[in-house]
């Protein structure tokens, strides 16, 4: 399943936590598309997981540099529009 995560870098340290990502010091977090704001204070993931939690642990590595905001199960808009379908036909 994937899930929209929205995270935030905890006090000011974007610096911090783009180093370790380019020096590798934390390894990425597996099934994961990511965006950024412009200023790297809010993250905007993609992410495969089998359950909320799952993906939450997926994130336990970077638990000293950001904070998650929002989790949400996500669907593609085609399956979404093929179970609106399928539920309207009924």
């Amino acid at each position: 399943m994937m899930f929209f995560v929205k995270t935030e870098v905890v006090g000011g340290r974007v610096d911090e936590l783009a180093q370790k990502i380019v020096d590798r010091a934390i390894q990425p977090v597996e099934g994961n598309i990511v965006f950024v704001s412009a200023d790297g204070c809010l993250g905007y993931n993609l992410v495969e997981g089998a359950s909320e939690a799952a993906v939450r642990q997926k994130f336990e590595p970077y638990r000293d540099h950001i904070t998650i905001r929002e989790i949400t199960p996500v669907v593609s808009m085609g399956h979404y529009i093929e179970q609106w379908i399928t539920q309207r036909a009924a």
